[in-house]
Parts: C-alpha cells; sequence; structure tokens
C-alpha cells in the first residue's frame, strides 16, 4: 500500500501542510471502494466517476479531488468518467491480494527478462530470437494451407514468414483493431486474414493504452518534504468547479511528485523529483519546449513551497518520457473504457482457432487481457503463463498434469 509510505500534500495556493485533510479523503475513498465490491454493475456498464459516487465518492474538495486524480487519472491513466466500473470491479482483486506483487529492485523489470531468458536457453543461443522485425500481418484458420498459422513480417525491406501451430500475440489491443480508437498514422498495425471475430475486436477496441508521461526534475538541492510522495493540492479552483467533467482542470497538472531520492538506490544523495502528467496534460506538455516545460514545473514546486520559491523555479534539468509516441505500443499501459461486460472480458484473453481446430491458434497475453490484474507487470507474467499453458496441454499426454515441474520432468524423460 503505498500510502501507508511517508507522503505530503501541500496546497497550491500557499504551501500550507494539509496531509491529514487527503489522509481523510483516502479513508473516504476506499469505504466507497468497499461499497463497490458488493455494487451491482449494469449490464451496459457504467462509468467509474457515476458508480463511485453513488457509493459514496464524489470528489468535490480540493483534498478530493487531489486523491481522485491519483486514483484514476494517474493509476487509471484517465479521468473516472472514461474508466469501466466493470473492469474497476474486476481490479478490486488485485487492491486486495497483495501475494502476488511483482517488485523491481535496483535493476527494474529487466530482472523478469533475464530469468525468463535464461530459463527459456536465449542467453545462450539468442540466434532463438529474431529481432528489429515488424510484423504486419497475421494469418490464421483455414487460410493456410497446411493448417497453421502465418505470420508475415519485414525487417529493413526484407520480408520474413513464419509457421507454427500455435502463436501467441503478445501486442497491445491498439495494434491489433482496425480504427481503434488510440491509432495514429504512424502505429505499427497488425492486419489479421480472416480478421478477427467481431466481439473479440468489440472487446480489444475498449482496451486502450493510457497517455502517461513522466517528467524527471533535477535541483541543486532538496529544498522538499524528506517523504517518498507528496500531492500539490489545487485549492485555487472554487469547490462549486465541475472537476470530474473537467480534462483540462489545474488540479490534473503537476498533482503528484515521488522524491526519488528518498527511496530510490540510484538516486540516493541526488535532488531529483518525478512527477506526472496524463491525458489532456500529457499532450500539452508534449508539445513545449524544455524551457516552457521547466517553468511549468519550476511554478508548480513554488506553489507548493513559496518560502523556496526562488530555487523551485531554477530546475537544473527536466526530462519528459512519453510512451503514446511509441508506434509499437500507443501508450504506458492497458487501461478499460466503458462498455465491458462478462461476455467481452471472456473475449479478452481467449485463445481463437478455425471450426475444429484444424487451423492453428492464436493466444493474447500482455498487461491489456487481465481485467483483474490490468495495466500490471502481474497481468502481462500471468496472462503469458496461461497461453504457455494452453498450449502446454495441447502437445502433451493427456495423463500429464500441466504445471512447470511436469512440463520439466516431461522434457527430460522425452
Amino acid at each position: 500500500d503505498s500510502w501507508s509510505r511517508p507522503f505530503a500534500a501541500r496546497t497550491s495556493s500557499n504551501g500550507e501542510n494539509i496531509t491529514e485533510q487527503v489522509t481523510a479523503s483516502i479513508q473516504k475513498q476506499r469505504a466507497a471502494m468497499q461499497k463497490l465490491l458488493n455494487t451491482r454493475i449494469p449490464p451496459i456498464d457504467d462509468s467509474a466517476a457515476t458508480v463511485m459516487a453513488a457509493c459514496g465518492w464524489d470528489p468535490i474538495s480540493p483534498a478530493d479531488c487531489a486523491y481522485d486524480y491519483v486514483i484514476y487519472d494517474l493509476f487509471n491513466g484517465l479521468p473516472a468518467r472514461y474508466v469501466s466500473v466493470y473492469a474497476e470491479q474486476a481490479c478490486s482483486i488485485f487492491e486486495a491480494d497483495c501475494s502476488e506483487y511483482f517488485f523491481a529492485e535496483g535493476d527494474g523489470y529487466l530482472r523478469i527478462v533475464r530469468h525468463l531468458a535464461s530459463n527459456a536457453g536465449l542467453v545462450d543461443t539468442p540466434s532463438k530470437l529474431t529481432l528489429s522485425t515488424v510484423v504486419e500481418k497475421i494469418v490464421w484458420g483455414n487460410a493456410t494451407s497446411d493448417h497453421t498459422v502465418e505470420v508475415h513480417a519485414m525487417s529493413n525491406g526484407v520480408p520474413s514468414r513464419w509457421r507454427a501451430k500455435h502463436v501467441i500475440v503478445a501486442v497491445p489491443p491498439t495494434l491489433l483493431v482496425p480504427d481503434h480508437p488510440s491509432s495514429t498514422g504512424n502505429s505499427a498495425h497488425i492486419s489479421f486474414e480472416p480478421p478477427l471475430p467481431v466481439n473479440k475486436q468489440v472487446a480489444l477496441s475498449l482496451i486502450t493504452l493510457a497517455d502517461y508521461c513522466r517528467v524527471l526534475v533535477a535541483y541543486e538541492y532538496c529544498f522538499w518534504d524528506p517523504v517518498d510522495v507528496i500531492l500539490r493540492v489545487d485549492d485555487l479552483q472554487p469547490e462549486s468547479t465541475k472537476w470530474k467533467d473537467n480534462d483540462q482542470h489545474n488540479g490534473r497538472k503537476f498533482s503528484y511528485w515521488q522524491n526519488l531520492s528518498n527511496f530510490m538506490p540510484g538516486f540516493k544523495d541526488k535532488a531529483v523529483l518525478c512527477t506526472v502528467v496524463t491525458g489532456y496534460w500529457a499532450d500539452l506538455c508534449s508539445k513545449m519546449t524544455v524551457e516552457e516545460l521547466s517553468a511549468e514545473v519550476g511554478a508548480a514546486m513554488a506553489s507548493m513551497y513559496p518560502m523556496q520559491a526562488s530555487a523551485a523555479k531554477k530546475p537544473l534539468a527536466v526530462k519528459f518520457i512519453r510512451w503514446k509516441d511509441d508506434p509499437f505500443s500507443l501508450g504506458a499501459f492497458a487501461v478499460a473504457l466503458v462498455g465491458l461486460n462478462q461476455l467481452l472480458e471472456s473475449e479478452l484473453g481467449s485463445s481463437i482457432y478455425a471450426e475444429g481446430g484444424s487451423g492453428g491458434f492464436l493466444h493474447f497475453a500482455g498487461d491489456a487481457y487481465r481485467l483483474d490484474y490490468l495495466g500490471t507487470v502481474q497481468g502481462a507474467y500471468l496472462s503469458g503463463s496461461a497461453a504457455a499453458n494452453e498450449i502446454a496441454r495441447s502437445i502433451l499426454p493427456k495423463d500429464v498434469s500441466v504445471s512447470n515441474s511436469a512440463i520439466k520432468r516431461y522434457s527430460v524423460k522425452q
């Protein structure tokens, strides 16, 4: 629970410390989340903003709005009015169960990649991997003559093609559906022949990737609270402001700050902060020059620490990091839009194949294909394991139980 760690909350009007008020907002939002767990979601789904309001969470005060920003704009990548409450309820499992968390220490998630690569023999035999190759088309079903799935790709203008009985598509939905809401002219879209089933396409179109951007800010020395997280609470807007309907609200800009020098080993004894912008403000900041961005973050810090305004307005350096510009993802992590239901949830991660199962199998894995761990490394890992187990079940003898140890024993025996 990140809020059990030290945090501070300061107003943007005069820098007053209102951590206790935000703590009360956290408790109120959590009480509403508990009600959500027992709330029946409409068959046609609804927004998290609407249903959470009925559960007692309808942010109006500056402290409430600041925490609402953290829960939705930051953790979901979108304001609550866009977020599927059906998916929100499914993801509540993630909040309640801490037993399957992945932790990255120092080297980030490369540790997981190295571990998996070693187990798969990719470290000693890198030729098993084909890199810098862009997949353009996947032919499946009965469209191939030898009942396999055919993957067409291009590398430096040279076409290549692979065939397999099973193919795992570990690609975000943003690249799999024609005219996806997040698609851009420069996206690395993959076409399917024949097209994916209609329900599969509908489900995939309701999962987008958040426009989530990080801004790293370096100073000469630390002048802020010695805590892990600092919230900037915008109390300059009147409480009557329609927070949940206003994507351009100033309370959504530079509201969440991580004090990297406080808990990241690589930043110890260095004055470095990380702030986040999403949605409207992410797009706006992406168009700023370094000088403009530096002035914006400096002003935000000065509003929280007016006694240190001179230092706050002069960061040594800023670095803007955005994933939406990457044509191979079009965003940072998966988030569900309003419109999901139980049928569409089952379509998300389900494998597809031609009638009779004679044309090869397509499996899907990644952070977008499990609502209970949506947008997380856990979801990506677990969905990949599920796809691997499904393949194992299809190729191993019926009397062999599918688990990591069973597969290993069978492989050694053979």
